[in-house]
């Protein structure tokens, strides 16, 4: 629209100089109301003085900030701004109502300045022209503390409203009031350039910078509209509110970086922003919040992280529903989901369209009515709107804003305010869903500008814009990803792969879909059938060992050169075992065929002198076995099958065993006092070992019969975050992929579309799409990275980590399915708290147990006293801990027979030095 564009002309200095800047709290405003000599100028708005009636056109209960622009009307405007930033800072930053002062304090005085309007902006002296608006508030300042002495140190920040319009439009025909001021923001360097000192000495106070800002944004309350609207058909539509200007000045005061080119007016993000042109959306009375990248920016808004290979749901603007994804160490994507709408699903415009069709297509309703009408607005007692419902109402449609941000843009532009100077190379840059990329460019077309930001630049099911940008997408789910418009490459050309995609219809919460190539190049190869992985030729780097037919080996380097060294008997047999013994000069490679009712045993050497392979020593076993190594130095041993059932169904360390053979239910643990069975309420399919908690004390991964998994420490306890509310299936792989020291734990959802990571504590870190029947196989070392492989792809991590046996890389513990896991490291539990965690749960409890539950470290005794809520003694649970580490206590409450009300338990946890305690509060509820 042509009444859309703010005048350019503020000149600036930063005062921040991070990519965070923590804008939080209420700012004290000093409101001051300046006036000038009485003049009949034509060049300027009005005659000098403030409005106390109304003398242009009567636009009757729609008359946006009306009259009498008196004291009263001025702290509207306060309450008017905010009430914005509160809204988009969800409550982070506001104004100080209480501690702020509109002056002078008679109602309808103003501070009376001996120069005409004009002299502040003459016409045509762009050399003069900030140091006359310099100039204008240092006399406002001046003239307020000379006849009210106000005590400045007591505000943040001095506003100063002066009488007439703003000169911040761009209109469609010669400027008839050159002469009007600017709204400016008067910064530190224009104070010193100007008059000559770093600050405005007024009483004992130093003033550095402050805002200047006309009483009315509102042509038509002057005389002059009916001059410069006269053959309007609506004249009132050309109405603009003071809060979307105000809010914007805030924004500079407080430290928000502009977000277009101020040099050359060249709009950066359009309509979709605060800190450019969108602050004049909605006719000025409801600015666009600030870009998600400013709300970060500024401490109000912090994103969650999207996990490739999963489905988002991500819910309108709020606090928390933001999506970052990363590119590199300095882009990243960011992603908020934006609702124009005043009523579900219908916007402005719909709303508009229906009763333009509902008339018989001949009366299109004003915007100015609809908006004060139906979008839930509220006015005070003076007429100003003083909040909104939902401040995206605005905007061009709903859907998806997806930002490209590049922090070495944003970092080389803080200082010179040129963050996004350069169309070329923005640093907060929209993806815009058209693929034309065309805000800010100079545009060919008259009545349809897109050039500030239009419905086709936001990404939803529908965007006509998207499919005309992207051939054979009518009627699909849109994706933005390496081979769209736009595409998802990085600001230096190279691709990311990633891919955002599945986006929905716009709705108050929108899905998507996050992908990333975490796929190693020639990945997925669906002939590959990986079967195991060893390092053969004893030179650091791992070989592939796959096939399904005939059996090759290959580095992940010389993976289109494989090396076939064995046909197998029975093509794509699932019972094949591969095992390795490594000798002075040569690796062993023994490979297990079952067939039917017998084994074939087959036998090649890899010769290290250069890399020759001997011809194939075979062997058959007129029954069914299975081989056992724990590593590739000793010899293996051979299980019936049997044998094999119990072992496959075990874990093996140097104190205890854990099992889930004995009988159908349970997991049992055996040591040098025998064996217990523990969880006989539920039988288990797989149990994993590994060491969750670093407390050199091994854990049990275990999987139940509907493919829950559950996390037990040694003693079978169940562990913080587990289980976990899905549906998974074996194998159970765990081991450090991100270089954080804890395992992750890499396991298939029961439908095998997935692959998901859980972190040691049972968060989701990546759910990759996987594709059924790609099973997992291990997790490596492969090109220096952590790495997962499956029989099809490999996926890689962080740089390769040393697990010092914390590990379960294969579905049976390693390579040579031994089960076993031996921990090469200790646990120092030195300058560590006995007393981690204390709690019950559930709590309230309101069925017939609640489980009270003590987490300590080397703790000797844990004793829980219980009361009632008059004091009165109820029962003791004690417990001797006799192995150290990271400790689980746990004891079952029966409250069946127990009356509703609040108990206290007592916790002493006995160390060998000092006692804890902490005192839970337990709700029981009958």
């Amino acid at each position: 629209m042509w009444l859309s564009s703010i005048r350019r002309s503020f000149s600036l200095v930063c005062f921040f100089s991070l990519l965070f800047s923590e804008i939080t709290g209420d700012l004290r405003v000093c409101a001051l109301r300046i006036s000038f000599q009485v003049d009949n100028d034509e060049s300027t708005t009005g005659d000098g003085q403030f409005l106390l009636e109304s003398n242009g056109i009567d636009c009757g209960p729609y008359t946006i900030d009306p009259v009498p622009h008196n004291r009263s009307y001025f702290e509207s405007q306060l309450k008017a701004v905010d009430g914005y930033f509160n809204d988009v800072s969800y409550g982070k930053f506001g104004i100080d109502l209480d501690l702020s002062s509109v002056y002078p304090i008679d109602d309808n005085e103003s501070y009376s300045l001996s120069n005409t309007m004009n002299y502040y902006n003459p016409y045509n002296q762009d050399e003069i022209q900030d140091e006359r608006i310099t100039n204008l508030f240092y006399d406002a300042v001046s003239k307020a503390y000379d006849i009210d002495q106000i005590d400045f140190s007591s505000y943040d920040l001095v506003v100063v409203f002066h009488a007439g319009i703003g000169q911040d439009f761009s209109l469609p025909f010669l400027d008839p009031t050159p002469e009007d001021i600017p709204s400016t923001y008067v910064d530190n360097e224009m104070v010193l350039e100007h008059l000559g000192s770093p600050s405005i000495t007024v009483g004992n106070h130093e003033i550095t910078h402050g805002i200047i800002l006309p009483e009315s944004q509102n042509h038509l309350l002057f005389d002059i509209a009916e001059t410069m609207f006269s053959d309007a058909s609506e004249p009132c539509e050309y109405q603009f509110g003071l809060t979307g200007t105000f809010a914007l000045m805030i924004g500079f005061a407080v430290g928000l970086p502009p977000l277009w080119n101020i040099e050359t007016g060249e709009s950066g993000i359009g309509v979709f922003g605060l800190m450019d042109q969108g602050s004049n959306n909605g006719r000025g009375i409801c600015p666009s919040p600030p870009t998600l990248w400013t709300r970060i920016f500024a401490g109000w808004e912090y994103p969650s992280e999207g996990n490739f290979g999963s489905i988002i749901h991500l819910p309108f603007r709020g606090e928390g529903a933001a999506i970052k994804i990363p590119i590199n160490n300095s882009e990243y994507y960011l992603i908020e989901n934006r609702d124009n709408s005043i009523h579900d699903g219908i916007s402005l415009d719909s709303m508009r369209y229906v009763i333009w069709e509902n008339n018989g297509e001949t009366d299109y309703p004003p915007l100015v009515e609809i908006l004060q009408d139906s979008s839930g607005i509220i006015k005070d007692e003076n007429g100003v709107v003083i909040s909104v419902p939902n401040y995206d109402i605005g905007l061009p449609a709903s859907g998806l804003l997806i930002w490209h941000i590049d922090e070495t843009v944003i970092n080389a532009g803080l200082s010179d305010f040129s963050v996004n100077g350069n169309l070329s190379r923005l640093g907060v840059d929209l993806e815009e869903a058209d693929g034309a990329q065309d805000i800010g460019y100079p545009s060919i077309h008259i009545f349809n500008d897109p050039s500030a930001g239009y419905f086709g630049d936001m990404w939803f099911k529908g965007n006509t814009q998207y499919e005309l940008a992207n051939s054979g997408t009518d009627g699909m789910n849109p994706e933005f990803g390496p081979f769209t418009y736009p595409s998802t490459n990085a600001n230096d050309g190279s691709s990311t792969f990633i891919t955002i995609g599945d986006i929905s219809k716009a709705s108050d919460t929108m899905s998507f879909s996050v992908s990333n190539s975490l796929i190693l190049n020639g990945f997925p190869d669906s002939t590959a059938f990986i079967r195991t992985v060893y390092d053969l030729d004893n030179d650091g780097v791992n070989e592939i060992f796959g096939g399904k037919d005939s059996l090759w080996f290959a580095t992940a380097d010389s993976f289109p050169t494989k090396q076939n060294f064995l046909q197998l008997v029975i093509f794509d047999n699932q019972e094949v075992e591969f095992d390795f013994q490594r000798q002075s000069d040569k690796t062993t490679i023994s490979i297990i065929e079952r067939i039917d009712d017998y084994t074939l045993f087959s036998q090649v050497d890899f010769r290290f002198s250069d890399g020759s392979l001997s011809d194939t020593q075979e062997q058959i076993i007129d029954s069914l076995v299975f081989s056992i190594w724990e590593n590739d130095i000793e010899n293996g041993k051979l299980y019936i099958q049997s044998e094999w059932n119990m072992h496959s169904k075990r874990i093996f360390t140097s104190s205890f065993n854990y099992g889930i053979d004995l009988g159908n239910s349970g997991i049992s643990i055996t040591d040098f006092d025998g064996t217990i069975i523990k969880w006989e309420d539920l039988s288990f399919q797989t149990i994993a070992g590994i060491d969750l908690d670093l407390d050199a004390s091994l854990d049990v991964l275990a999987l139940d019969s509907l493919g829950i998994l559950y996390a037990f420490n040694s003693d079978l306890t169940i562990m913080a975050g587990f289980q976990l509310k899905m549906e998974l299936q074996s194998p159970i792989l765990a081991r450090d992929l991100f270089n954080d020291e804890h395992p992750e734990i890499v396991v298939k959802s029961a439908d095998s579309s997935s692959i998901y990571i859980f972190d040691y504590q049972g968060n989701i870190q990546y759910k990759i799409a996987s594709n059924k029947g790609d099973e997992l196989v291990a997790l490596e070392n492969i090109q220096g990275k952590n790495s997962i492989l499956t029989m099809s792809t490999i996926y890689q991590f962080g740089d390769a980590t040393e697990t010092n046996g914390n590990e379960w890389a294969f579905e049976h513990g390693n390579w040579g399915r031994s089960r076993k896991v031996i921990l090469n490291y200790t646990f120092d539990d030195s300058n560590k708290k006995s007393l981690v965690h204390s709690y019950c749960y559930p709590n309230p409890i309101r069925e017939n147990t609640g489980t009270i539950r003590i987490e300590t470290i080397g703790a000797e005794r844990v004793e829980v006293n219980l009361y009632d809520l008059a004091g009165y003694y109820i029962k003791t649970w004690t417990e001797d801990l006799s192995h150290f580490g990271n400790q689980i206590t746990e004891w079952v409450w029966d409250v069946s027979d127990v009356e509703s009300g609040v108990y206290f338990a007592h916790v002493a946890v006995i160390g060998d030095i000092e006692t804890e305690t902490n005192i839970i509060k337990i709700a029981v509820i009958h």
